[in-house]
């Protein structure tokens, strides 16, 4: 029995053709869609070569080239209640729209946001996450964090 047949050939051409089609078909679907990476950090100030407080910062990365517009950002508590962060300290003003590869930040102080999950009831170690709404209504989550009111209210 031979392998190297006419109909093997056109076999081997059709699968091959086809797989092809497939990896365009889902690489076109990939490019189209929008991703945004969200990130939850810790960090300081900066005021006139000195640091100021402590700050709980969100940010959001355009991973794709399509451009995204964002309209809201804030907290999900562990109940699954959302905190929208109504006036953001940012580098932009919102609506934003974030360009392919571009980021943008907001902060709060942790004090404040400390302050402010122990008026909804959290207090003590919790894990909670963060989150950039777009005009689309799309909610783009960060991984769960732990933060800590108790050690900033200190």
């Amino acid at each position: 029995m031979e392998l190297v047949t006419i109909e093997n050939i056109t076999l081997f051409l059709a699968l091959w053709g086809a797989g092809l089609s497939t990896y365009k078909v889902i690489s076109d679907h990939r490019k189209s869609v929008r991703k945004l990476k969200v990130n939850i950090t810790f960090g300081f100030r900066i005021k006139r070569r000195s640091t100021g407080p402590s700050v709980v910062i969100l940010s959001a990365i355009n991973m794709r080239n399509r451009d995204v517009t964002l309209n809201s950002m804030g907290f999900i508590l562990p109940d699954k209640r959302y905190l929208l962060i109504v006036e953001p300290q940012s580098n932009v003003s919102f609506p934003y729209t974030l360009n392919e590869g571009k980021e943008c930040s907001v902060w709060q102080t942790q004090k404040e946001f400390a302050e402010e999950l122990e008026t909804y009831g959290f207090s003590g170690k919790i894990k909670l996450k963060g989150y950039f709404k777009s005009a689309t209504g799309k909610t783009y989550e960060s991984k769960k964090i732990s933060f800590n009111t108790e050690s900033i209210m200190e």
